[in-house]
């Protein structure tokens, strides 16, 4: 698009763009340019906006959760082996977030490997790009300028994205960030043309939908409005799906705080309420030994890690589940994912934390059996459907009910 343009690598972009690239990119939670590929941001079209240029920089918070563990920076020495990176995972609660004073890029100390912060003031904190006067640079995987960008073993930059999803691409220190080597990128993403700014330079990934043709530069990617996942598609822990089967998959509609709805509630009935937060939520993914998956769980739900301490576990490892019914389930652990979920508060005062297709609108159409299934609860007669929801370290567990292929299963 043309109004893209100026951040497309292009040698005669003004200073003030980049800057208003990095800020557009930082502006929700949370606010860091690396977990913000990762998070959902369904509030936005995806694809960034013609307005984009007249974005400033925000206030942003000291703190603000992490998405990315360090687990997932793979070395050079894990690329070469093929397994996934197992050393310097960092709490994923919070990190201290930082923006350079130049571009504005605005990162979390851990995601960007800032080992020594200002001396004077965090606000002195200028990227290593920045620090090193080459301003001008670009990435030499992609065509985006802006962005967090490292140095790579080549003596050229390129974007901490990029080098998280491109095949053969790692990091020589995953602590550090730095520096990236680029020579084993696979050939045959240095082949693909980018289905956005139709260039072959660099290297592109495809969407991991199959049968889809959309290939991308993953900051391309991220641009067009694309969606990152941390999983195992395609033999690697990143993926990507293009806007439009990210739409598809989502099949999301637009809600805002205070909205009435119909929501389901714990006894599988449809009641009316209110929404009352919208908070995205770092979600693992398990695929059990019996073959079913989930997409939903909570850190706290994989009882033999202290994932609210360490962060994820590696993909691919065994993990044991603790589910709804109270019993425990092996599976293995797939990868994480960022989901929006709804609070809404029932007429009896309790409150439900949701994903959106638990929800309808009041005037959305809905599936016969979901229209069977609308009730208008009385304090007394569904006493025992609306109860407060058990509270686990601050946040509330999803309404899954009971998995039907655990009916006749033992832990």
């Amino acid at each position: 698009p043309a109004y893209l343009e100026d951040i497309l690598s292009n040698p005669f972009s003004h200073y003030f763009v980049e800057r208003a690239f990095n800020a557009y990119w930082s502006q929700l939670q949370p606010h860091c340019s690396i977990c913000m590929a990762f998070g959902i941001a369904k509030w936005s079209n995806g694809i960034m906006p013609t307005n984009w240029k007249e974005t400033e920089p925000s206030k942003k918070p000291a703190t603000s959760p992490v998405w990315m563990s360090t687990s997932y920076f793979n070395t050079y020495k894990d690329a070469v082996s093929g397994s996934a990176c197992k050393q310097g995972r960092e709490n994923i609660d919070n990190s201290t977030l930082l923006t350079c004073r130049d571009c504005a890029v605005c990162v979390h100390v851990g995601c960007y490997g800032v080992t020594v912060l200002p001396k004077s003031h965090i606000s002195d904190w200028r990227c290593d790009k920045c620090r090193s006067g080459m301003n001008d640079v670009s990435c030499c995987l992609c065509s985006i300028r802006g962005g967090a960008v490292k140095r790579t073993t080549d003596a050229q930059w390129a974007h901490v994205l990029c080098a998280l999803v491109l095949p053969g691409v790692a990091f020589k220190d995953s602590l550090c960030k730095e520096p990236i080597s680029v020579l084993s990128l696979n050939m045959a993403n240095k082949k693909l043309q980018c289905s956005f700014c139709t260039t072959s330079n660099g290297g592109c990934t495809k969407c991991s939908q199959q049968q889809c043709h959309a290939v991308y530069h993953p900051m391309c990617a991220l641009v067009a409005g694309a969606q990152f996942n941390i999983s195992t598609s395609n033999g690697t822990q990143m993926g990507i799906l293009c806007k439009t089967h990210a739409m598809k998959q989502d099949k999301l509609f637009y809600t805002h705080l205070g909205e009435a709805v119909w929501a389901r509630h714990k006894n599988g009935r449809y009641y009316k309420g209110r929404i009352v937060n919208m908070e995205e939520t770092q979600m693992y993914k398990v695929l059990f030994d019996d073959g079913s998956f989930s997409d939903n769980l909570y850190a706290q739900d994989l009882t033999n890690y202290q994932c609210m301490k360490d962060g994820p576990p590696s993909v691919g490892t065994d993990v044991n589940v603790l589910w709804n019914d109270g019993k425990t389930y092996k599976g293995i652990f797939e990868g994480t994912n960022q989901q929006l979920l709804y609070t809404v508060l029932f007429e009896d005062n309790s409150r439900l934390a949701l994903k959106r297709e638990a929800i309808y609108n009041l005037d959305e159409d809905m599936p016969k059996k979901v229209r069977g299934r609308l009730s208008t609860a009385t304090a007394v007669r569904h006493e025992d459907h609306f109860q407060v929801s058990t509270d686990l370290s601050g946040q509330q567990r999803i309404n899954r009910g009971t998995n039907p292929r655990y009916s006749n299963c033992s832990p």
